[in-house]
C-alpha cells in the first residue's frame, strides 16, 4: 500500500492492472479494485489489458473500486486519523 503510483492512479479512479506477487495484501481484490495477472508474463499482461479494454462494466467496477480503496487508504482524513492514532493523541 506504499506505492505512490498505485495511490495516484486509484485516487483518480482509473482501472488498475497489476501483477500478482507471492503475497497479496488483503485490500487488493481481483476484478473489484484491481485486475491481477501473472508476473513476468507479457502474454498474461497483454491478455489482462485486452480483457479490461473489452469489458466496459469491468473497467467501471475497477475504477469505482480503486476510487473507494484510495478514499479508505490514501485520503487526508485517513492519513490524519492514522497519524493521530499512532501518536496516541486521540484520548
Amino acid at each position: 500500500m506504499n506505492n505512490s503510483t498505485f495511490a495516484a492512479a486509484a485516487a483518480h479512479g482509473l482501472p488498475i492492472i497489476s501483477t500478482r506477487g507471492k503475497t497479496l495484501e488483503r485490500f487488493f481484490l481481483h476484478e473489484k479494485n484491481v485486475f491481477l495477472c501473472a508476473p513476468r508474463d507479457p502474454e498474461a499482461l497483454a491478455a489482462a489489458i485486452q480483457t479490461v479494454m473489452d469489458r466496459p462494466e469491468l473497467r467501471t467496477r475497477l475504477a469505482s473500486g480503486a476510487l473507494k480503496l484510495a478514499d479508505e487508504w490514501f485520503s487526508w482524513d485517513t492519513a490524519a486519523e492514522r497519524t493521530l492514532a499512532a501518536l496516541d493523541l486521540r484520548r
